[in-house]
């Protein structure tokens, strides 16, 4: 498994065991030390399709595997597409009766709020998004 698509087509595709698998080796792709820009394209698509791909997918231990993965990945997700885009898919996923699908989504929405809280936990920042975003534009 060398890229993050490769290790997603394994979860959505793939057999129990290499479905788990997959979802680990998520994490040691993203923390790899190559600088290939290619491998944060495939975040961003992930991201964006993953609320679609979930609903697919039929087997509890393949849901667990896919929101898992998602979720190591969910804090690099575009800040321009604004937090609508997966919010409807954190209250199903907190909905679900499986505890590490429920905590897969309360980290990715962690994510998104944090920025909110900012002025309470940093005095005389505004958001750590706009900084966030002034970095990734020097790049």
């Amino acid at each position: 498994m060398n890229s993050i698509k490769e290790c997603f087509e394994i979860i959505l595709n793939g057999d129990s065991e290499n479905c788990r698998l997959a979802s680990l080796a998520v994490r040691k792709v993203l923390y790899r030390t190559d600088n290939d820009r290619k491998k944060y394209e495939e975040i961003q698509e992930q991201i964006n399709l993953a609320p679609e791909n979930y609903k697919r997918i039929n087997e509890e231990w393949r849901q667990v595997n896919f929101v898992k993965a998602i979720s190591v990945i969910y804090f690099l997700h575009e800040l321009d597409k604004g937090s609508d885009l997966c919010f409807p898919w954190f209250f199903q996923l907190l909905e679900n009766k499986n505890g590490i699908i429920r905590y897969a989504a309360v980290k990715m929405i962690l994510h998104e709020l944090g920025p909110l809280t900012v002025h309470i936990r940093c005095p005389g920042k505004n958001s750590i998004s706009h900084d966030r975003m002034d970095f990734e534009k020097t790049f």
